[in-house]
This record gives C-alpha cells, structure tokens and sequence, in this order.
C-alpha cells in the first residue's frame, strides 16, 4: 500500500482493500503445483502405422489403396479419421499422423482383378496406434478373383425409347451380394444400341448370385422367367478357379406401366 493511497482513504473516510489472499487465487496456484502448465497442454503425438502388400505369390503389389479404418469406439468414432495411402513400387506403405485407436485395414486396386478386401474379407487385419509409437502391420496378403461379365441385352430397343418425363428412373442397378449382404455394384464398360455390358470381380469358390433390379425396366433371367415391379432378377454363379471368361445373361422384356 502506498502512501498516496494512505491519504486518500484517510480524506474519504474508507481504507483501501487490504491485501488478503483470495481463496479463489489459493486453490489456483494449488492446482498450479500440483500440474505445472506444460503437462496440462501436452498431447499425444501422432502415430504411424507401416506394412507392406503381397500377392498369393508373395511379390509385392504396387498402386494399392490401403485404407486404414478406425473402429466405432462409443463416444470418440466420430473423432478418428480414416487414413488413406497408396503402396510403392516395393509393395509398402506407411500411414502418418495417426490418433490413437484400433484400425481395420482393408485395401483394392482400381480396375483390377483383384478383390476389393474391404468389401470381401470380413476379417481384415487390425492394428492400435497408441501413444504416438509406430506400428509394424504384418505384410498382408492381396487376392485375386474372377473378372465376370453380365450382358443386359435389349432385343426390343427400349433403352432407346426413355420418356423425358421417367428418364430420372431409367436405369437398372446390377451387382452382387457379399456373403456378409455388403451390395457390389457392377461397373459399366461397354453400350450398344441393343445391350449394355458390366463388370464385377468375383472370389473363386464362392456360390453368389448376379443381381438385376429397376423399377422402369421389366427383366427376365437366364430362364427367360419375367420378373414384376419391385423384384430382382438374380442369376446364380459360382466361379470355379482357372474358369474362362463366365457371362451372365439378362434381357430386358418391357416398360412397367405407371
């Protein structure tokens, strides 16, 4: 206290506040000791996981997509990102600035024979980043399939015979099922004028069925059975290993009335 202060509390009758520690600056500089600033502001580095991408052969497969993706964990899923990198010419890959957690890591080739692992392998490797240490991932291996075709033939032209009012609907969803009912959509690789071809890699040994649906198109199977609105038109196959180039045949055999 000084002694101007003095004075002026002495004129206007009241003493300045004295100087008395507050409880509130007390359990402050308790907390203080007890937790130096530095600890409270640390984090947890980023971590970073490694592995490498074989063949059935063991060669290394370069250009793979490698997904690192984190498991739901109540109250925190949306808060970890799923990492992304691609393999080297090596086979290897490494993914940076990782929050901790469990990943699934799953992996496709676009445009390849190989099998999309994210939608084919339900027991894709696991990996915990934790504490910002790095993680060595067990080389994993990639597989191939079999690259199937289904031909959706139109002998009749009503592909070319879209309403403008019902062109938003026309069109037919192809693919198939996983055996854990995850749908793979066909990609579409060839038009003519009087049939449309896709493409879908299939696992070997595995009993499936190729899937057709649209509610614009009426379709008929292999059978030649007509399918009403609202079903599917499914074509069983099973892809033996070493198979030729396997076709699927569907039509379509007219419009659904409004």
């Amino acid at each position: 206290m000084t002694l101007t202060a003095d004075i002026l509390g002495t004129l206007s009758g009241t003493r300045p506040e004295s100087r008395r520690p507050r409880p509130l600056a007390l359990a402050c500089a308790c907390i203080g000791l007890m937790f130096p600033l530095p600890l409270l502001s640390q984090a947890t580095a980023p971590g970073r996981a490694s592995g490498a991408v074989r063949d059935e052969a063991g060669a290394p497969v370069a250009g793979v997509e490698v997904l690192l993706v984190p498991a739901a964990r109540p109250g925190n899923a949306a808060q970890v990102r799923t990492a992304a990198v691609r393999t080297s010419q090596d086979g290897r890959f490494s993914a940076d600035d990782l929050q901790d957690g469990t990943y699934s890591v799953c992996m496709y080739v676009p445009r390849s024979d190989y099998l999309n692992s994210c939608l084919w392998n339900p027991n894709n490797a696991k990996v915990t980043v934790e504490g910002g240490r790095p993680v060595d991932i067990p080389p994993v291996t990639l597989r191939k399939g079999h690259r199937t075709q289904v031909r959706l033939t139109d002998p009749a032209g009503y592909l070319r015979r879209v309403e403008p009012a019902r062109e938003s609907g026309a069109h037919v969803l192809i693919g198939v099922f996983t055996p854990a009912r995850q749908f793979v959509p066909a990609t579409l690789v060839s038009v003519s004028p009087t049939e449309k071809i896709y493409e879908v890699v299939l696992p070997f040994a595995t009993a499936l069925a190729i899937t057709a649906a649209s509610d614009y198109y009426q379709l008929a199977n292999t059978t030649g059975e007509a399918l009403n609105k609202g079903h599917n038109a499914s074509a069983p196959v099973t892809v033996a290993r070493g198979a030729p180039q396997t076709i699927v045949d569907l039509r379509i055999t007219g419009l659904h009335t409004r």
